[in-house]
């Protein structure tokens, strides 16, 4: 092997190895990055209330090995019901680094897990008191079974500073290189028929729940923007937590 190729493959494996250490820091491959503002969003999630308006949740129980593998940080997840309507809604909520809460979404989520997507996901876009434009994707998702078959309208979008954002092209591509954000989904079974988007109760739950996301998440008190170096990779990442118990 000449000198000049000898280069060329330790440029090359350079460029190889290089790529691979971004990567891993990118998607803290090594479990070891951790923040400021990230620890702030996680303790957040305790603040997030179990009820509110004329809607009453119970719990909805995360299995603590999937949650661990998502590298997510902190997890709320709660059952809604309206008093009044008798409406329910599941209402999903998790907290990270921005790789780990956009590398997995419903349209590939659910379709491991035997969910059929009707149609791709379509971008949606509503008020909500105090917050002019919101974003969500949508779709409904089918699954058969020997003895049923369910179908489930799912809602999802991403912030990391009060602004409900759901890009169309991969989450990712956008979010991916946040410290810290949330991915919130909103799910409803649709067996009797799926309505209008506009007019699915799934809807008129996040035009209420999203100003009190707004009030809890993003209360002012937090670190700024730029603000919470991240610590040394030698320091212990957060505690990974279990809200709205």
């Amino acid at each position: 092997m000449s000198t000049s190729q000898l280069s060329m493959l330790l440029a090359g494996a350079l460029i190889i190895c290089g790529g691979a250490y971004v990567h891993g820091i990118k998607t803290d491959r090594w479990g070891q990055q951790q923040n400021e503002k990230l620890d702030f969003f996680t303790e957040r999630l305790n603040d997030v209330p179990l009820n509110f308006g004329d809607w009453t949740s119970i719990d909805l129980p995360l299995d603590a090995a999937q949650f661990k593998a998502s590298h997510c940080t902190g997890a709320y997840s709660r059952v809604f019901e309206n008093t009044v309507t008798g409406d329910q809604i599941s209402a999903f909520l998790v907290s990270g680094r921005g790789y780990h809460v956009t590398i997995h979404t419903p349209d590939f989520c659910y379709k491991a897990a035997g969910y059929v997507m009707g149609k791709n996901p379509t971008s949606f876009i509503f008020e909500a008191p105090g917050l002019p434009e919101n974003e969500v994707l949508h779709s409904v998702f089918k699954k058969d079974t020997q003895t049923e078959t369910s179908h489930l309208r799912i809602l999802w979008t991403y912030s990391k500073d009060g602004s409900w954002q759901s890009p169309e092209k991969l989450a990712k591509y956008t979010f991916g290189d946040e410290k810290a954000m949330y991915k919130l989904y909103l799910i409803r079974n649709v067996d009797g028929g799926a309505p209008p988007i506009g007019e699915d109760p799934v809807v008129g739950f996040a035009r209420e729940f999203l100003p009190v996301l707004g009030q809890t998440l993003f209360a002012p008190g937090g670190p700024t923007e730029g603000g919470g170096e991240e610590q040394a990779a030698t320091d212990a990442p957060a505690e990974k937590t279990l809200a709205g118990k």
